[in-house]
C-alpha cells in the first residue's frame, strides 16, 4: 500500500492512532508503591535461600512480634519452617509447619505446606501420619518432582501397613507419575503373591528380580500358572526348579498336580511320591496321599494303595478337627474303589455299582451312607436318572441322617430336574435348608434355590439372595471355585442388569482377579467394559475390551461387537485415530461398512473429521445423508467436511441441501446453515457470494460488530461486481435511513459507489460520491475514527469521486480526490488504485514523467503477506501501463 501523507491533517490521524493503541492495550499511568512488609519477607527469604537460616529466623521473629495481616503470618510461618528446615531441625521444622495449618489453614502457603510435612513425616517413619496427608493432596497443585515422590512415598507407607490392594494401587500410581518400576518390582512380586494375582505374577516374573531367588520365582511361577489352568506351562516351569533346592518338594507337587488336570495320573504317581517324601514343613497335605492313592489306581498299580492310605490316616490325625471325618471317608471310599478296579487300573463303575448293590445289606452301618452316595454319584456319571430315583426311594431317609445328606440332595435334585419334575426339587432344597442349615452343603443348596428365583426373573431378590451366599464365611471352599466364581459373574450381571454398575465393576474385578476358568473370563470382560463405560470411565472400558480382544477363539461376532464398544469408548477419550482403526476392523469383519450400525458410521465419521481426514469425512457423512434423508444434520456435517477439503463446489451442494430442511436441523445447524452457506459462496466466489444474506445481515445488524462485518463481506461482493440493481436498491435505502453524523451512512454509501462504479454508472456514481463526500466533511469530527465508515468508506468516496472527475475530463478535481485518498484515506488497496488513477490523469496530461512515477511507485511496492487480490489488480495495471508508456 502506498502513502505519501505529510500534511498536519495526516500527523494528527497517526498521533490519534498511537494514543488509542495505547488506551486498547490497557496501559495504565498510575504507579502504586510496593507493600513495605513484603521487601522485609523478601529479605527473611533471600537469608534462607543463602543457608543463613539462624539469620533467617530471627528476622522473621522481628517481624512476628508487629501488626501483620494473617496473610503476611502465614507467609513467614512458612518461611521460617523452611529455614528450620535448611538448619537440619526437623522437630522444630514440623511444629512449625503444623502451627501454620492450624491457625492459617486457608492460606496460600497451607498447600505447600502440607507437602512438606509429608516429606518431614516420611523421613520420620510416621507412616499413619504420610497416609493421612496425602489423601488431602490436590495433586494438580504438585510440582514435577512432587509428583513423582510423593505418591511413591504413600504407596511405601501402605505397603508397610499391609492392606494390600491400595499398597498396589498406590504403587502403580507411582510408577505412572514416574517413579522407576525397576526397583520396586520385588515389592511388586511380593504384593501380587499375597493378593493370588497369577497373571500380574507371571508378567513381572518374565525376567530375573533382584532380592528374589531364581528357585522360588521359578515355583510362584509355576503355581501361578496352576491356578491359571495353564497346566503344560506349569509342569514346564516347575521342572526348572533345582533338585537341590528348598522348593523341590513343593514344585514335584505342581508337577504332579498339573499331571492330574490334564489327566495324566500314571505320570503324576513319581512327583507325588517325591513331593510327600519331601513336604516337612509344613508337611505333605492329606489331599496329597489321596491324590497318589488315585493315581495308583488309575496305574494299576493297586497293590500300593493301602500302603499310601495308611500314610494318609495318619496324615488325617495332624488335620483340623472339622476335616478329618471327611477324609477318612474319602480314604474308606478309595478303599472299596480299589477293589472295583481291575489289574489294569481301569475302573469300571457299573461293577462298582453292582458291588455296593450286592454289599448293601452286609456293609457295615457305619459305611452305609458313604457307600450309598459313591453308587449314587457313579449313576449320576453313568446318566442313569430314572435308577438314581428308583434307589433315593430307599437310599434318602438313610442319606439324610449322613454327611452325604447335602451331595446326595444335590444329585438327586438334578434327576428330578432332567426328568421335569422340577417342584419336588425345589421342595427336597428347602427341606434341606430347614434341618441342616448350618451345614457344609447348605450354601450349595441355597445357591441352588438363588438359581430358581433367578430363572422366575425375580432379579433384586436373586441378588439378595446371592449376595448372602457370597458373604457366608468359607462361600470358596464349600461351593469350590468353579461354583464360587459363577456365583460372582451371576452377581455382576444381575448388579448391571440393576444398574448398580459401580457394584458390577467390583465384582467383576475382584472374579478377574482370581483367575476363574476361561469361559467365565470370556463372559466376564466385555460386561465388565460395558459397567465402566456406563460410568464414564472410559479408560478402563477400553483397556477391558482390549484385554476381552486379546483372548484366543474369538467369534466374528463377538470380535466385532467388542470393536464397535472399543471404538465408541476411544471416541469418548478423544482417541480419534484409534476409534477409526477398530471401526474399519469391525466393517472388516462384517464385510463392509454398510454393516455397522448408524451410530457407529456418524461417529467414526467424526473421529475422521477430528484428524483432519475430511475427504473421507465428507465422503463418509455424504452417504449418511443419502441413507438417511429424515436427518439433514448428515448434510450439513458433509458441506462441512467438504468446505475444510477445499472441495467448495461439493460443500456448497451439500449446505443447500441442508439448508432446504432447515426446520429439522438440530441447534446450532440451523442457525448457521445459511449463514455458512453465505460464507462458502463469498470466501469461493460462486455465485452471487451469497449477497442476499449479507444484504439482510447488515440490515438486521444488531451492532457495530455485526455491521462491519457484514459491510466487509459486502465489499469483495462489490468489488467481484456481484451487487446488482436489487442489491443497490436495498443498500441505498439503509443509506437514505442513516443520518449524515452516522458512520454507518458512508459505509453504505460507500458499498453502493463500489457498485455503481463496477457497473460503469459513473453518471449515478458521480452524484452520490458528491453528496457523500459533502456531507463526510462536514461531518467527519463527529464521526468513530475507528469504525470503517470513518477510515476506509471515505477512501472508496473520494476514489469513485475521483474516477467520475476521470471519466468525465476534470483532470484537476479527479487528482484533487486521488490525492486526498493518498494524504488523507491510506487504506487497503484503495492508495494503489488512487495512484493509478492520478497516474492516468497526469499521462493523458501529458507529464509522462510524473506518470511513470505514480505507476513504478505502485508496481514497486512490497507485496502483502498474505497477498491482496485487491492490491495485486493495481500493481499488475501498473506494471502493464509502466511498459505500455515506455515502448512509446
Amino acid at each position: 500500500m502506498i502513502s505519501k501523507c505529510s500534511s498536519a491533517h495526516r500527523f494528527s490521524i497517526w498521533v490519534g492512532a498511537a494514543i488509542f493503541l495505547w488506551l486498547s492495550l490497557g496501559l495504565s499511568a498510575e504507579v502504586h508503591a510496593a507493600d513495605p512488609e513484603e521487601s522485609q519477607y523478601n529479605v527473611a527469604a533471600a537469608l534462607v535461600n543463602a543457608g543463613q537460616w539462624q539469620a533467617a529466623i530471627k528476622k522473621i521473629e522481628e517481624r512476628e512480634k508487629l501488626d501483620l495481616s494473617d496473610t503476611m503470618r502465614a507467609k513467614y510461618l512458612y518461611a521460617k519452617a523452611q529455614a528450620y528446615e535448611v538448619g537440619e531441625k526437623a522437630t522444630e521444622s514440623r511444629g512449625t509447619y503444623e502451627q501454620l495449618l492450624e491457625k492459617y489453614p486457608s492460606s496460600a502457603e497451607a498447600a505447600p505446606t502440607r507437602i512438606a510435612l509429608i516429606y518431614l513425616d516420611y523421613a520420620a517413619g510416621r507412616i499413619d501420619a504420610v497416609i493421612e496427608r496425602y489423601g488431602k493432596v490436590t495433586t494438580a497443585q504438585l510440582s514435577a518432582d512432587d509428583k513423582k515422590n510423593l505418591p511413591l512415598m504413600y504407596a511405601e507407607c501402605l505397603y508397610a501397613k499391609k492392606p494390600d490392594k491400595a499398597a498396589l494401587d498406590a504403587y502403580h500410581a507411582a510408577i505412572a507419575a514416574g517413579a522407576d518400576a525397576s526397583t520396586l518390582t520385588a515389592k511388586l512380586f511380593d504384593l501380587y503373591v499375597r493378593l493370588g494375582m497369577h497373571s500380574e505374577l507371571l508378567a513381572i516374573s518374565a525376567k530375573p528380580i533382584a532380592s528374589i531367588k531364581d528357585d522360588l520365582l521359578l515355583l510362584v511361577r509355576s503355581e501361578s500358572l496352576l491356578a491359571l489352568n495353564r497346566y503344560g506351562e506349569a509342569e514346564t516351569e516347575a521342572a526348572k526348579v533345582p533338585a537341590n533346592s528348598v522348593y523341590a518338594p513343593r514344585a514335584s507337587f505342581v508337577i504332579a498336580q498339573a499331571r492330574i488336570k490334564q489327566n495324566k495320573l500314571k505320570e503324576a504317581v513319581d512327583p507325588l511320591q517325591a513331593a510327600i517324601s519331601g513336604m516337612k514343613n509344613p508337611s505333605a497335605p492329606p489331599a496329597a496321599y489321596l491324590a497318589l492313592a488315585e493315581c495308583l489306581l488309575e496305574s494299576g498299580r493297586g497293590n500300593e494303595v493301602k500302603k499310601v492310605l495308611d500314610a494318609a490316616a495318619k496324615a488325617v490325625a495332624d488335620a483340623p478337627e472339622d476335616q478329618q471325618v471327611k477324609l477318612r471317608g474319602q480314604i474308606d471310599i478309595l478303599l472299596i474303589r480299589a477293589a472295583s478296579t481291575d489289574a489294569s487300573g481301569v475302573k469300571n463303575r457299573k461293577a462298582l455299582i453292582d458291588a455296593i448293590t450286592a454289599a448293601r445289606q452286609t456293609a457295615p452301618k457305619d459305611q452305609l451312607s458313604k457307600l450309598l452316595y459313591m453308587r449314587l454319584f457313579a449313576l449320576s456319571e453313568e446318566g442313569d436318572h430314572k435308577a438314581v430315583l428308583a434307589t433315593m426311594k430307599d437310599d434318602y431317609p438313610i442319606l439324610e441322617s449322613g454327611e452325604e445328606y447335602g451331595p446326595a440332595t444335590l444329585i438327586y435334585v438334578a434327576s428330578l430336574r432332567k426328568i421335569g419334575r422340577g417342584k419336588e426339587a425345589t421342595k427336597l432344597l428347602e427341606d434341606f435348608i430347614i434341618q441342616k442349615p448350618d451345614s457344609s452343603e447348605a450354601l450349595r443348596i441355597k445357591l441352588e434355590l438363588a438359581n430358581d428365583i433367578l430363572e422366575q426373573g425375580d432379579n433384586v431378590k436373586a441378588k439378595a439372595e446371592f449376595d448372602a451366599i457370597s458373604a457366608a464365611a468359607g462361600a470358596q471352599d464349600k461351593l469350590g471355585k468353579s461354583a464360587f466364581d459363577e456365583l460372582q459373574f451371576n452377581r455382576g450381571v444381575l448388579a448391571q442388569k440393576l444398574n448398580e454398575h459401580a457394584t458390577a465393576v467390583t465384582l467383576f474385578t475382584t472374579l478377574l482377579a482370581g483367575a476363574p476358568n476361561e469361559d467365565i473370563t470370556r463372559a466376564t470382560l466385555p460386561l465388565l467394559g460395558q459397567s465402566y463405560a456406563l460410568q464414564k470411565d472410559y479408560t478402563n472400558a477400553a483397556a477391558t475390551w482390549k484385554r476381552s480382544l486379546s483372548l484366543p477363539n474369538l467369534k466374528t461376532g463377538d470380535e466385532a461387537d467388542l470393536r464397535d464398544r472399543l471404538a465408541r469408548v476411544l471416541f469418548a477419550m478423544n482417541q480419534y485415530a484409534e476409534a477409526s482403526s477398530e471401526f474399519a476392523a469391525e466393517a472388516k469383519l462384517l464385510n463392509g461398512e454398510t454393516k455397522l450400525t448408524r451410530e457407529s458410521l456418524e461417529l467414526w465419521a467424526r473421529s475422521l473429521y477430528s484428524q483432519q481426514k475430511y475427504a473421507e469425512a465428507a465422503s463418509m457423512y455424504a452417504e449418511l445423508a443419502d441413507n438417511y434423508r429424515d436427518t439433514p444434520g448428515y448434510a450439513y456435517e458433509a458441506a462441512v467436511a467438504y468446505e475444510r477439503d477445499k472441495k467448495f463446489s461439493d460443500a456448497e451442494k451439500w449446505f443447500t441441501r441442508a439448508a432446504t430442511q432447515k426446520s429439522k436441523l438440530p441447534e446450532p445447524y440451523a442457525s448457521q446453515v445459511d449463514a455458512q452457506l453465505a460464507a462458502l459462496r463469498l470466501s469461493s466466489g460462486t455465485g452471487d457470494m451469497g449477497l442476499a444474506d449479507w444484504l439482510s445481515r447488515i440490515g438486521s445488524a444488531k451492532d457495530d460488530a455485526d455491521f462491519e462485518a457484514a459491510a466487509g463481506s459486502l465489499r469483495k461482493i462489490a468489488a467481484a461486481g456481484k451487487i446488482d440493481a436489487a442489491g443497490r436498491d436495498r443498500l441505498t435505502k439503509l443509506l437514505e435511513s442513516v443520518p449524515a453524523d452516522k458512520a454507518s451512512r458512508y459505509t453504505l454509501g460507500a458499498l453502493v459507489l463500489q457498485s455503481l462504479h463496477e457497473a460503469g454508472q459513473l453518471r449515478d456514481a458521480s452524484q452520490l460520491a458528491t453528496k457523500l463526500a459533502d456531507d463526510f466533511a462536514a461531518n467527519e469530527k463527529k464521526l468513530d475514527p475507528k469504525a470503517s465508515g470513518a477510515a476506509l468508506a471515505p477512501a472508496v468516496i473520494y476514489f469513485v469521486k475521483a474516477e467520475c472527475a476521470r471519466a468525465s475530463g476534470d483532470y484537476a478535481d479527479a487528482l484533487a480526490d486521488y490525492e486526498t485518498v493518498l494524504a488523507a484515506y491510506p487504506y487497503n488497496e484503495w492508495p494503489d488504485a488512487a495512484a493509478c488513477g492520478a497516474a492516468e490523469c497526469y499521462a493523458t496530461l501529458g507529464d509522462t514523467a510524473t506518470a511513470l512515477a505514480k505507476f513504478k511507485e505502485v508496481a514497486g511496492a512490497p507485496a502483502t503477506n498474505p497477498p491482496s487480490p485487491a492490491s495485486e489488480k493495481w500493481r499488475a495495471i501498473a506494471k502493464r501501463r509502466i511498459e505500455e508508456i515506455e515502448k512509446k
